[in-house]
């Protein structure tokens, strides 16, 4: 269903969105943040563990797991770093988002991809830690029967592990397709990219007990420069405010709502995922003073 903000936002709302939406970035290990200014301790072999126990936050996307197959030990050992009540949201394999079509056009199921996947993050699994699995899919994934079928096989192929699904192209802003999700319980990856008519607007719409919003960053050269450079944005003040009411409402449509911050150029990631912690708690505080007062 597609979310409709009124004006005001009532104060339950905002207290149960404090208790429900973690707020978090994509991945934590980037080469030019320690030139950037982030805080020192996230410089350091330990950067997850100062991210999530002097930084204070609670999930974090893994993005390195789109190019490597993740590993068991790994997660282990990224486990160990975090307190309990973390969550993590590995990204799929490429395997299984972009190289993902015969040469005659048809879907490729693989299944050992999916099974080698599924033993990687097992022990997030084990550990009740894993909040989703996030498939990221490509402008080029467009909408077909072909391409909704995969969708529902990624699904089914995930077993009881949550998905969520990215859907850059605006081929996929329709109706039936949110239908669709929710039928397979699939969570719409509600992602802010820059106003491109190529890219899917803003769209926060709620498909399963998970809402998750992934915001890119505002650059317009998303198609011109290098990758990296498309994430070369620093959200202001004003930008982060304007994210609170559809972030409000989201949330109460959601038994859990994830947030993650992926402009990780310059360290821009972070800085604002700390902000709109702040943000967040602030209005959370203010509501609290207002209802006692």
């Amino acid at each position: 269903m597609v979310c409709s903000f009124p004006s005001t936002v009532s104060s339950n709302i905002i207290n149960n969105m404090s208790q429900s939406v973690k707020i978090g970035i994509s991945g934590f290990a980037y080469e030019d943040w320690a030139a950037s200014g982030p805080p020192e301790t996230i410089q350091s072999a330990s950067r997850l563990n100062s991210y999530a126990n002097e930084l204070g936050f609670d999930v974090i996307e893994l993005s390195h797991t789109h190019k490597n197959m993740p590993k068991a030990e790994e997660m282990g050992k990224l486990l160990e770093c975090v307190p309990m009540g973390f969550g993590f949201v590995p990204k799929l394999h490429s395997s299984l988002t972009q190289r993902i079509r015969e040469s005659d056009g048809s879907f490729v199921r693989n299944e050992v991809a999916v099974s080698s996947f599924l033993r990687g993050i097992d022990p997030l699994v084990e550990h009740k830690s894993l909040i989703c699995v996030l498939a990221q899919f490509p402008i080029k994934f467009k909408r077909s029967q072909g391409a909704e079928n995969h969708l529902k096989w990624l699904c089914e192929a995930m077993g009881r592990n949550k998905l969520a699904v990215e859907l850059q192209g605006t081929s996929w802003m329709a109706q039936s397709v949110f239908d669709m999700l929710n039928e397979h319980d699939i969570s719409y990856c509600i992602s802010d990219t820059p106003d491109i008519p190529r890219l899917a607007p803003f769209n926060p719409v709620v498909t399963s007990s998970i809402a998750y919003i992934r915001l890119h960053g505002k650059n317009m050269k998303w198609f011109d420069g290098a990758a990296k450079e498309r994430h070369d944005y620093l959200y202001s003040d004003s930008e982060l405010r304007g994210l609170l009411d559809p972030l409000k409402q989201v949330s109460s449509k959601a038994e859990k709502t994830i947030m993650i911050f992926n402009n990780y150029y310059n360290g821009s990631s972070l800085k604002n995922a700390i902000q709109m912690k702040r943000i967040v708690g602030d209005s959370t505080t203010k509501n609290s003073n207002n209802t006692n007062e």
